[in-house]
């Protein structure tokens, strides 16, 4: 088994056609989420290079695992190379996925299938490749491999979390759980937005890149938006990887005691 390490620093997001095909295959992998669709990593890239301040102290690093001449990893990093310089304010120098400082949930590195040799492999090569620098796995969900493998090795001290949320099959399901008081105030909202003719859909979906096609979420809604219209809970490709995400949009103030 050989296994060889490469990575390239991204200075665009056209940079990342050339990892488009094995990137589209390792995502359909059971731990992974839209979060690390190749789709939305062309959002983070094109978001990060905006600012001039990540350009300077900052790249853009896809790192590459190849076992028996087959891509069986990537894992997209930010390379901190320098901070600020001023005390709280700023990330520090280290390495963290890219993702960091987005609406990114759920951060990891892309694969079908785990392999704790290849992580094993990954990092230390990472290290090798940027001496001086700490390794930070941020928003890792909680019941991933990679998560499991950062306990393994004593690694916890980098590794931050993320609880993962399992979500009924249905949105029918998942009212039924709501508490009684809660569906009320729903069904009056609902009612009230049919009455002033507003159009609105409740939905789970059961596939991340035909969701992203169908441009039933607004990925680049502000976080700082006060009136949304729906939550829209969408489950990634595998049984055990659902998240939250929120679609924006403007409703009266009638509506906002519902949600």
């Amino acid at each position: 088994m050989k296994m060889i390490f490469k990575y390239k620093i991204i200075k665009s997001s056209d940079e990342l056609k050339e990892y488009e095909s094995v990137w589209k295959k390792l995502e359909t992998g059971r731990e992974m989420t839209a979060f690390q669709s190749y789709d939305w990593n062309v959002l983070l890239v094109e978001q990060w290079l905006k600012f001039e301040y990540n350009r300077l102290l900052s790249n853009i690093c896809i790192a590459e695992v190849i076992e028996n001449d087959k891509t069986v990893m990537l894992i997209p990093l930010i390379v901190q190379k320098k901070s600020l310089g001023i005390k709280w304010l700023g990330r520090k120098k280290g390495i963290y996925f890219l993702g960091i400082e987005s609406w990114s949930d759920y951060m990891n590195a892309i694969y079908f299938e785990p392999n704790n040799l290849w992580f094993d492999f990954a990092f230390k090569e990472i290290a090798k490749q940027f001496p001086g620098l700490d390794i930070n796995l941020n928003c890792v969900r909680d019941d991933t491999a990679i998560s499991i493998w950062c306990a393994e090795k004593d690694f916890q001290d980098r590794l931050t979390t993320s609880v993962f949320i399992d979500l009924p099959e249905s949105v029918e399901a998942y009212n039924q759980k709501l508490s009684k008081s809660t569906r009320q105030n729903l069904r009056t909202a609902l009612n009230r937005m049919k009455k002033d003719n507003y159009e609105y859909e409740f939905s789970v979906y059961r596939n991340t890149r035909a969701c992203l096609k169908n441009h039933s979420c607004n990925l680049h809604a502000p976080i700082c938006k006060k009136h949304f219209l729906n939550i829209l809970w969408m489950p990634g490709e595998g049984p055990f990887s659902y998240f939250p995400l929120q679609v924006f949009g403007i409703l009266p103030e009638r509506y906002h005691s519902a949600f």
